[in-house]
């Protein structure tokens, strides 16, 4: 190795020869001690037309690129995308143009429109298939440069196809370079590219998703938005979106047919060709609240119905005690007083017997309530009929003493499903424990009618000056029984309630002052 020779001292430095399209390290000392690279002069090929073919037959494709060739000096590069495949291939810089073949159909035309909206700033020329004038009429209104015909074997005139890309190019390229506003001469339009690719996101994405213009308006729509909204994405271009900035809010839609859809709404500030712009998306959360809905409903149904068995059992713990209390304090009084007097004597097995016979009637009031659970259907059932019925009952029990008993129904037939035992059951006890202390001369009423779906039972006495009396104390929770009587009445409205409850209707007390002076039964008619 022969040793370079140095230098001689304060000699100036001669720079390295460097071959052509070599880069040259240099330092420049520009407020610093930054490092930078000066190019030096490449030899660059000439750039290469690309142009993209969106078909799912791959032949066509290589047609396409073979027709173009055909026309020009310089081989055409060929970028063949599936429909469905998204826009990401045709992304690339320097796309001359895009060819898509597709036919007459909405959804053919659909895709030519997202492609328009969404793809490179490069003419789009349609290959399709069914060419009429509608059809061309329609690719043309949804954006296409150019349309040729495909024959449905996939055959295509290639000089037309070319003929068809440079008309596109040489329209495409007019278009790009206005008139300069002062000297009037035709330049390149120098302003910069903005990649289209957020709006490839927002079409393929499967959240639905709208762009805003600066002011609010749409500018642009995806497809699982247009669902979510349910309405096409011309009907709501430019249309305003009052939505603010910002993540967590909620809103209900209301779609054309009436359908009613919930989404949590998610607003970002972005830019669209460098304007302010915002893109709001869309979760569909209908199906969450109407799984919300349904558990608080069942939890709520949960709640009532151990509310309602807790009650029941309450009472009919209490109702049970009371006649038993009586049949074991009046026994003591037998067993251990010395009873002289027949008529005391008498007296108190009388008490003994009567609340015996109450709390018989309680019992089996009770195990109709179980086996009823256990084994009825409910059915259709003229209620008129039942209230009829109970009026009949009640004035063959009677033993002349008491009130009259009077119905008020309409003469149409009131129709609902129920089960006809456990609620004829029921209401007899009721009315019988309301009229059990009325006096001679009162009038017991049963009106019927029906108040919009559900049919209205008001069980009321009239007293002889014509005026409402006051009803048993016991139709009341919060009331005490004192009495067996009492607690009979009080379990009969028990048993009405648990019986009304299981087909929907309810049992409410209409009062008068401080006093019940009827009660009000409901129960929904069949449809």
């Amino acid at each position: 190795m022969i040793p370079r020779k140095a230098a001689p001292k304060g000699a100036p430095k001669l720079a390295p020869k460097l071959a052509k399209g070599s880069l040259l390290p240099k330092r420049q000392d520009m407020s610093g001690d930054a490092s930078h690279l000066a190019i030096a002069p490449v030899d660059i090929p000439a750039r290469r037309e690309s142009v993209g073919v969106i078909s799912d037959d791959a032949i066509i494709a290589r047609q396409v690129a073979d027709a173009l060739d055909a026309r020009r000096t310089k081989p055409v590069d060929l970028i063949h995308s599936r429909p469905g495949a998204g826009l990401d291939q045709l992304l690339v810089p320097g796309l001359t143009a895009i060819v898509v073949e597709l036919d007459a159909s909405d959804a053919g035309i659909g895709r030519l429109k997202r492609i328009c909206a969404v793809g490179p700033d490069a003419p789009v020329i349609v290959l399709m298939r069914q060419l009429d004038d509608a059809a061309e009429l329609s690719a043309i209104e949804a954006g296409a440069d150019e349309v040729v015909d495909l024959t449905p074997a996939g055959d295509f005139n290639g000089a037309e196809l070319s003929s068809a890309v440079a008309r596109a190019l040489a329209r495409h390229a007019k278009l790009a370079r206005p008139t300069h506003p002062t000297t009037g001469s035709s330049e390149t339009a120098r302003q910069p590219i903005h990649a289209p690719a957020p709006l490839v996101l927002v079409q393929e994405a499967p959240d639905a998703m709208v762009v805003l213009d600066r002011h609010g308006a749409v500018a642009f729509v995806n497809p699982a938005a247009e669902e979510l909204l349910g309405r096409a994405a011309d009907t709501l271009m430019g249309k305003r979106f009052d939505l603010e900035i910002g993540k967590g809010g909620e809103i209900t839609i209301v779609q054309p047919g009436g359908e009613t859809r919930v989404a949590e709404v998610d607003v970002v500030e972005t830019e669209r060709g460098g304007v302010p712009a915002r893109v709001a998306s869309f979760t569909d959360i209908t199906v969450r609240r109407k799984l919300e809905m349904a558990l608080k409903s069942a939890q709520s149904g949960r709640d009532a119905a151990l509310k309602r068995s807790g009650r029941f059992f309450s009472r009919v713990s209490h109702d049970l005690r009371t006649p038993l209390t009586h049949i074991v304090g009046f026994a003591d009084l037998l067993q251990h007083d010395k009873l002289t007097d027949p008529v005391r004597h008498a007296e108190y097995a009388a008490s003994i017997s009567d609340a015996g016979r109450a709390m018989l009637d309680m019992v089996e009031d009770l195990l109709s309530v179980v086996d009823a659970n256990g084994a009825s259907t409910p059915e259709p059932c003229d209620l008129i009929k039942l209230v009829r019925n109970t009026a009949h009952f009640l004035q063959r029990d009677s033993d002349g003493s008491g009130p009259d008993v009077a119905v008020d129904a309409p003469q149409t037939p009131l129709v609902a499903r129920i089960d006809l035992a456990k609620l004829q059951r029921a209401l007899y006890r009721l009315v019988a424990g309301i009229g059990r202390d009325a006096d001679d001369g009162s009038v017991m009423r049963l009106s019927l009618r029906q108040t919009g779906k559900q049919a209205r039972l008001t069980v009321r006495i009239d007293g002889t000056s014509g005026k409402p009396v006051a009803l048993p104390a016991s139709l009341e929770d919060s009331d005490p029984l004192v009495t067996p009587a009492d607690a009979r009445t009080g379990f009969a409205a028990e048993l009405l309630r648990e019986a009304l409850d299981a087909h929907g209707g309810a049992l409410q007390l209409a009062r008068d002052g401080g006093s019940v002076v009827a009660a009000v039964i409901t129960l929904p008619l069949k449809d």
